[in-house]
């Protein structure tokens, strides 16, 4: 080891899936959340998970294992074009509820990008006719009527809903009368209730049940000529595709949520979708959707400890063989000390990240960078390191959270008021010191702070605190046998039963005082 010297580039790997594609593809590693997603034989389709845990790298992955891989951008769904179209812009100024309506052009979206990726393989004529082979004439009827009607945006470059609008202006137009659409200013409360009434009528009579038809048949096409294996990927939901409108983006992402399942019936199709936890906790709580029903859908991703110290063996011997041709098996104990602060060296770095691959990757790259010019990570380089991750991980969680607690940090510095460990109790003992520093926060979008500037209840004040801090994983509930339970899908909030006087919790060990 000691002809080779770190080098200010030397890493074990990108936080970034997009950028990591060198390591990712000598160095995956194959968890069970990865087995049920390549699984088409179950209804994982939902793909859970914090930022950094791994979500568009197993999306990657799955392109390994289809025929056909279609990937759809949620910009795809091209809202700023769907928000000029005259009569949605009237619908919504008249208060009407779209949510029909997104379902449907997410069903749209989905289905129509199947075909024209489908079609690539077998050509449309023969398509069509080994369909008639084996579905019911109405379904396949849908079906020639919907390529027909959308020959354009499935065979050509136009915008995959301009056929849609002309037909939707013209026949939605006639159905609720043009008077109504034309008519400037607000309707009467009668008249609003009957124009959702006729709209969602419309829509169901006539779009999505042909819609339903089409992907009928397609699954009796797919499921009787198993040669092709499909996967469709809906990633980067936490992008900004659907612009500033919050209330918007998730009205779609539930919409997305149901429409997902109406694939559940196909053997060799497998529709996923990547949402990060706290974007589907968002949609769940504002569009009062029942999380349970997702449940049977979810993959929830989790990494062991085992998980990330393969990850990281795996990736410091690939840094060694292929950047340094080195011929010896470098393990995680030949550059990194074996103990640091009386701790097992590759331990230390576990607890300090919270069980995810980037952390684990950015950890031991600030690492690596901070013995750059030697040729081992001495203790001292560790602990250097760890502040700087720190300060990532803060930014990191600002960044994720901004649109629920903006104060995140605000947060971390209340809770480290604290010792690590403490009691509900102890918490609510302590309230002052905690409210002093929530108070300190100026910014009113924030919901903990809303809850201590409306609340009278202190008891309400901490709790509301406490379960922010536990889904974000800052904090952790500590078992009758001491183990620490942070969010995860079998427990992703606090309930009411874990606010008794006695109940202990814990400081994560990356944002406790003891640590810093």
């Amino acid at each position: 080891m000691n002809d080779i010297v770190f080098k200010s580039n030397s890493n074990i790997g990108d936080i970034s899936a997009e950028q990591d594609k060198e390591f990712l593809d000598k160095c995956f590693i194959k968890t069970n959340d990865y087995e049920d997603i390549i699984n088409f034989n179950n209804k994982k389709m939902i793909i859970l998970g914090r930022t950094g845990v791994g979500k568009t790298a197993i999306l990657q992955e799955l392109k390994k294992t289809t025929d056909i891989y279609i990937s759809i951008n949620p910009e795809e769904f091209s809202l700023e074009y769907i928000n000029s179209i005259d009569f949605i812009l009237r619908l919504k100024s008249l208060g009407v509820n779209l949510d029909i309506f997104y379902k449907f052009m997410w069903l749209h979206v989905i289905v129509s990008n199947i075909i024209k990726e489908y079609c690539k393989f077998f050509d449309e004529s023969s398509f069509i006719s080994q369909l008639e082979k084996i579905g019911e004439r109405r379904k396949i009827k849908d079906l020639k009527k919907y390529i027909e009607d959308n020959r354009s945006c499935l065979f050509e470059s136009e915008i995959p809903y301009g056929p849609i609008e002309k037909e939707l202006t013209k026949n939605l137009s006639a159905s609720l009368g043009n008077n109504i659409l034309k008519t400037e200013g607000a309707l009467q409360e009668k008249e609003v209730k009957k124009v959702q009434t006729l709209t969602n009528e419309y829509i169901n009579r006539n779009q999505i049940k042909q819609l339903h038809g089409v992907v009928d048949a397609l699954s009796e096409e797919f499921n009787s000529n198993k040669q092709k294996k499909i996967a469709v990927v809906i990633d980067n939901l936490d992008t900004n595709w659907a612009g500033d409108d919050l209330a918007v983006k998730y009205k779609l992402i539930n919409a997305l949520l149901t429409v997902v399942r109406e694939f559940d019936k196909f053997e060799t199709l497998k529709v996923c979708i990547g949402v990060r936890a706290d974007i589907w906790k968002q949609t769940c709580e504002t569009q009062n959707r029942q999380n349970e029903k997702d449940k049977s859908f979810l993959v929830n991703l989790s990494w062991t400890r085992g998980n990330l110290i393969d990850l990281v063996s795996s990736r410091i011997k690939f840094l060694f063989e292929h950047k340094y041709q080195s011929k010896k098996d470098v393990t995680f104990y030949d550059i990194f000390p074996k103990k640091v602060d009386g701790f097992d060296g590759i331990d230390y770095i576990i607890n300090r990240t919270m069980m995810r691959p980037r952390d684990a990757i950015s950890f031991v790259n600030r690492c690596i960078s901070q013995a750059e010019g030697t040729s081992k990570v001495s203790e001292l380089n560790v602990k250097n390191a760890e502040d700087l991750f720190l300060q990532d991980r803060y930014d990191a969680l600002e960044h994720e959270w901004s649109e629920i607690y903006p104060s995140v940090k605000k947060y971390i510095v209340a809770i480290r008021k604290l010792s690590k460990k403490f009691t509900y109790k102890e918490i609510i003992k302590n309230f002052k010191d905690i409210e002093s520093v929530i108070l300190n926060t100026n910014n009113f979008k924030d919901k903990i702070l809303k809850v201590f500037l409306d609340s009278k209840d202190k008891e309400e004040k901490v709790q509301t605190f406490l379960k922010a801090l536990y889904v974000m994983g800052v904090v952790a509930t500590v078992s009758k046998n001491g183990n620490l339970v942070f969010s995860n899908i079998d427990k992703i909030e606090l309930s009411e039963l874990d606010f008794e006087d006695d109940a202990v919790f814990e400081i994560h060990p990356l944002f406790s005082k003891n640590n810093n």
